[in-house]
């Protein structure tokens, strides 16, 4: 389920509705080069299932693009700081996004600003915030949510 706001953005649901309860996710980066990149992130919820513990699993995949700030210089190098929740959202009219196709090697394309096999209406920026942690901006297609147990 996801909520929509008036301004440029949505927050996503994802297991446990927040990232307050982990202060260190786990973190995994697989491909690359000349295979699509893929960013995961696991974190404790807080919620037990039984006698099992929530893990969330948030998976990016065709990744071109993620940073990590940590929490002792949080900062917004955007501007877009109300685009904030100890979770997940997504950023539309992504300041973030028209920078790295404003200044790209196809940046004089139409429409193909990243290149001629990657529509730019498919790139979605990501932010999740962590916190005690700090926050990643993920600039990918697509994004996988769902619930594992420990």
């Amino acid at each position: 389920m996801k909520h929509e706001h008036a301004h440029n953005y949505k927050i996503i649901k994802i297991p446990g509705d927040s990232t307050e309860a982990d202060n260190e996710p786990k973190i995994q980066i697989l491909g690359g080069g000349h295979n699509p990149l893929e960013f995961i992130i696991k974190y404790h919820t807080g919620l037990l299932k039984g006698t099992k513990l929530v893990i969330g699993k948030i998976t990016f995949t065709n990744v071109l693009e993620y940073r990590w700030i940590s929490d002792v210089v949080w900062y917004y190098p955007y501007g877009d700081d109300k685009n904030f929740t100890f979770g997940l959202v997504e950023i539309f009219k992504s300041k973030y996004i028209e920078d790295m196709a404003s200044k790209g090697k196809f940046r004089n394309y139409s429409d193909k600003r990243f290149g001629p096999t990657i529509d730019e209406i498919n790139i979605r920026h990501f932010r999740l915030s962590f916190d005690e942690y700090g926050y990643f901006d993920i600039i990918a297609f697509r994004v996988d949510i769902e619930e594992i147990f420990d």
